[in-house]
């Protein structure tokens, strides 16, 4: 504010010798004041260490005012909230309020070893809120350290920037309602797998990698692989294969990465590290029965049990545990929390196939066509079923033809082709 005052008067003046005479208008100003400014704020986030992080009341911990990280699901975070309030002036209804980032779980508040503001009360609920109806709190500060942990995995995505937002609220002793508003940011990183299972060789000679036919007894060799595009390793990732219907463990051999062969009918890896930015390749060999039936089918599906990767909390809280949706391990399912991460894979055995002409004896002008003839012609029909090699037909396949009731069937015969493998 400014107070100002001026000074007007009117001097009559003395011209010239005659004693003649003029008026002349005197001015004077002046002016003295004073002003104020409004609070400050500022937000902070903690720089990663110590390990375990404890945020406390901020003792022992580095703060950055802008971009702090890498941190990762299950990670401890800090926010730290400063205001300071100008001296000499009074300030009405402070509102703070602190606004996570999505997938972000508070903990608790505190006020930091700074804080020497009273009045301020907390409601812990979504946002974060202090209170204080304030008026003598003239040069006082108030700083609060809020603790929270990355708690949902699926909230950002490997090398996004996660921003903590602050607002204030207050009113001067006039009725003017000012706000403010400051953020911090947190950088967000993880593992990020996919699985891709297929099928590499069969019998030793290059095929797949899905949809693949193949024979009674043939050696198929499965390759199943983990990629991480993320920029965190996944430690102890656990994987399984579950075997095809009329598949044991039997028929399993050559498997990777000390890798084992369930009775339960599936085959596991346990223990395994995905590096960041890196693969891991798994695989092993099936030999199919001989007596397969043609037409069959196996599909069998691959899939990530789990994950993991550390934090910077104490234990039990060390590790950050990822177990997808629809797991290939149905025990686990209940405890999903990402998205699925399987792949499956499929060989068959070809079909019967049945193809069927006809001719005829007759083939004088205008009665030549396979598909001509007159009352008494013979009409030779022929069938042929290819059973393709390998495969076998159970349970008394037959062949039937059925004529038409104007046709006589006169004879027939049936041959084998030696090169088909088997004829049920």
């Amino acid at each position: 504010w400014t107070n100002s005052v001026s000074l007007t008067s009117t001097s009559t003046l003395i011209v010239d010798n005659d004693g003649s005479t003029a008026d002349d208008t005197i001015e004077d100003t002046s002016s003295a004041g004073q002003s104020a400014g409004g609070i400050t704020i500022e937000k902070y986030v903690s720089v990663p260490g110590p390990d375990p992080l404890v945020c406390g009341t901020g003792t022992g911990i580095t703060w950055h005012d802008t971009l702090a990280g890498d941190y990762r699901p299950g990670d401890r975070v800090c926010w730290r909230l400063v205001v300071t309030f100008p001296s000499l002036l009074d300030t009405l209804d402070i509102e703070v309020k602190d606004f996570l980032p999505a997938g972000f779980v508070y903990e608790s508040a505190a006020f930091g070893d700074n804080h020497d503001a009273l009045g301020f009360t907390l409601d812990d609920t979504d946002p974060i809120t202090w209170t204080n109806s304030g008026v003598d709190i003239g040069g006082e500060t108030f700083e609060a350290i809020v603790s929270s942990y990355i708690g949902d995995p699926n909230a950002a995505a490997d090398g996004d920037i996660l921003a903590n937002l602050m607002k204030v609220k207050y009113e001067n002793t006039d009725g003017t309602v000012f706000q403010l508003r400051d953020e911090a940011n947190a950088s967000w990183v993880e593992p990020e797998l996919s699985l891709t299972k297929g099928v590499v060789t069969v019998d030793g000679a290059a095929a797949g990698p899905d949809n693949v036919e193949i024979q009674a007894g043939d050696i198929v060799r499965y390759e199943i692989d983990i990629d991480n595009a993320g920029s965190v390793d996944a430690s102890e990732t656990a994987i399984r294969d579950v075997l095809q219907d009329g598949i044991t463990c039997t028929e399993v051999s050559l498997i990777t990465m000390t890798g084992s062969c369930s009775g339960s009918g599936w085959i596991q890896w346990d223990g395994l590290t995905v590096t960041a930015g890196g693969s891991t390749t798994l695989a092993y060999t099936i030999t199919y029965p001989t007596d397969l039936g043609a037409g069959e089918s196996f599909d069998n599906t691959a899939g990530v049990r789990r994950f993991e990767t550390d934090t910077n909390r104490a234990a039990p809280d060390d590790t950050f545990e990822y177990v997808p949706e629809s797991n290939i391990d149905p025990t686990l399912e209940a405890d999903s929390n990402i998205p699925s991460i399987d792949d499956d894979s499929n060989v068959f055995l070809g079909s019967p196939t049945v193809d069927k002409s006809r001719s005829t004896s007759v083939t004088e002008s205008g009665n030549n066509a396979s598909s001509q003839a007159t009352i008494g012609e013979t009409i030779t029909y022929t069938v042929d079923v290819v059973i393709p090699e390998g495969t076998s037909l159970h349970g008394g396949a037959t062949v039937t033809d059925n004529n038409s009731s104007r046709i006589t069937h006169t004879a027939g015969s049936a041959t084998k082709n030696t090169h088909d493998k088997t004829i049920g």
